[in-house]
């Protein structure tokens, strides 16, 4: 149910526009010598966490998550899908219809690598509650909690955006109750996996 998020709110973006960027990362990458098989590139940070396999059993069960995760698209640093096979993104559902402390089967729990910068996301909130904190010694930028007024019953949305280098952990629920208050549940629990120095 992410419908009114801001992966949902991207994706717009025309398949040209998304082709074009395409086409000229792989002129950069040959003409800076990214087709050199003999020189060693350091995997990105972004790259050395995966949201669909790096969180533990006892995570996902506390927020009464399946642990099957179901790959879903990564957001680029235009705020659209990005064609990045190496970023991975996962949404995680519940285990039960109705919950309204943890996952309802009807949720859809967003986490996710992005090459977005935080000025971009800071640019897209647009009115809606925005604050920053800290978890864990990392920089987090918190839309909503707002309303789903595009859904009927009690839904609110919230994102975090977990600043990492190149880019960033993206979360992102919309369910019932307060949303940011179990995203908050979910970020104390994914942002200490991320790898150090990432």
């Amino acid at each position: 149910m992410n419908s009114g998020n801001f992966r949902t709110r991207y994706q717009a973006v025309p398949a040209f526009v998304v082709a074009v960027f395409v086409i000229l990362a792989a002129m950069t990458s040959t003409a800076c010598g990214g087709s050199n098989p003999s020189k060693s590139i350091p995997p990105s940070s972004l790259t050395s966490f995966d949201p669909c396999r790096d969180i533990p059993l006892s995570a996902l069960s506390s927020w009464n998550a399946d642990p099957t995760a179901k790959p879903d698209h990564s957001i680029g640093d235009n705020g659209s899908n990005s064609s990045d096979p190496a970023l991975k993104s996962c949404s995680y559902s519940g285990r039960e219809y109705g919950s309204t402390t943890g996952l309802a089967k009807e949720d859809s729990l967003y986490i996710g690598m992005t090459t977005m910068s935080l000025n971009y996301f800071k640019q897209t909130v647009d009115g809606r509650p925005y604050h920053e904190t800290e978890i864990n010694d990392r920089k987090v930028a918190i839309e909503g909690s707002y309303s789903a007024a595009h859904i009927p019953g009690p839904y609110t949305i919230c994102d975090f955006y977990v600043q990492m280098k190149g880019g960033a952990l993206y979360l992102s629920i919309e369910k019932s109750g307060d949303a940011c208050q179990f995203l908050t549940d979910v970020a104390q629990k994914v942002i200490p996996l991320l790898p150090a120095g990432s």
